[in-house]
């Protein structure tokens, strides 16, 4: 059975080495004809793998998942490798398949392959992708949880780019390439098996789940209050939309005070801290004296007996008078 497997693949990939072949060499004898007389066998075996000629081409960008599921059986302790040794391997395994047929590739990859997103190359590398990661044990597991499906679509994709960045790469042996691919994985190893997004995940669950959230925000009720004493104090009358803009965030901050929670004292806080302030803000504001008799009091109390002008009876404050200071009132009095 396992023979018979190898001779199938085996035919596959002469079958579409013969084609590429005739691809590029000469388009006009590029028929399943002329390609099955080049691969030494006959049309209906073509056709038992390919339904057409254009299907062969598919073909060879098609193989390099499977050719990669094929050779990492020979890869001893492979399980042992790091995630980011696991996409390298893949990264330059396809490097080694498209360097077959590097003209073919670089002529048909655009068209056939980047410009596309439902190609079999792109649903297998998903699931490579995606296996590589899930069937580590030794990545944390909030990190597996975060990497939801569409993450795996967007390391695909720019699998991808990799792609068209080294078939445009002309440094020698491909270096920039390499030294990329090298960054990139290892930096995506670190990413996936530190604990800093495991820890964090493990936080703001606690965070939720105890509705400490809500109690870091209770204050914001007087908050919002101690702001617009202070406006009002200063004599900055604000505009309609703007108290809109007041009140609504102070029922907001109220809602979420009083809402069902852990911490049932929130209430009380925020209305000690709303007292409080509005004591303070009372403290620092003058109260205009209309009444005369209270004038006399505060002047009594703020001028001590030592300091009041000599010829005045002692217990009784100046009465207030508007032309106090006229040389002509003081005469006639």
């Amino acid at each position: 059975m396992i023979t018979m497997e190898n001779n199938s693949e085996e035919q596959k990939s002469s079958i579409i080495n013969a084609a590429l072949h005739l691809y590029i060499t000469d388009n006009t004898r590029f028929n399943l004809y002329n390609i099955a007389k080049e691969a030494g066998c006959e049309v209906g075996q073509i056709q038992q793998f390919f339904p057409g000629k254009q299907a062969i081409l598919r073909g060879f960008y098609d193989q390099i998942p499977d050719m990669y599921r094929s050779s990492i059986l020979e890869i001893q302790e492979y399980e042992t490798l790091t995630v980011g040794e696991k996409v390298a391997n893949y990264i330059y395994t396809t490097f080694d398949v498209l360097s077959m047929h590097r003209d073919f590739s670089e002529s048909t990859i655009n068209n056939m392959v980047l410009s596309r997103h439902d190609t079999y190359w792109h649903k297998e590398s998903k699931h490579i992708f995606k296996s590589m990661i899930i069937d580590d044990n030794r990545i944390p597991g909030a990190n597996t949880v975060l990497l939801q499906d569409f993450v795996y679509d967007i390391i695909v994709r720019e699998y991808m780019q990799l792609i068209r960045f080294w078939l445009q790469d002309d440094s020698p042996g491909s270096e920039r390439t390499l030294a990329l691919v090298d960054k990139l994985t290892g930096f995506g190893s670190e990413l996936l098996y530190s604990g800093v997004i495991d820890k964090g995940f493990d936080l703001g669950k606690y965070l939720l789940s105890n509705d400490i959230w809500k109690f870091r925000f209770s204050s914001s009720l007087s908050e919002i209050d101690r702001i617009r004493q202070i406006w009002w104090d200063r004599g900055m009358s604000l505009t309609s939309d703007l108290q809109g803009v007041f009140h609504s965030l102070k029922k907001k901050a109220g809602e979420q005070c009083t809402s069902a929670w852990s911490f049932s004292n929130c209430a009380a806080e925020t209305s000690h801290k709303q007292d409080t302030a509005n004591k303070k803000s009372v403290n620092v504001v003058e109260i205009p004296v209309t009444d005369e008799e209270d004038k006399s009091n505060v002047a009594s109390e703020k001028v001590p007996a030592s300091g009041r002008k000599s010829g005045k009876k002692s217990g009784s404050a100046p009465a207030v008078d508007n032309n106090d200071n006229h040389p002509d009132t003081e005469a006639k009095s």
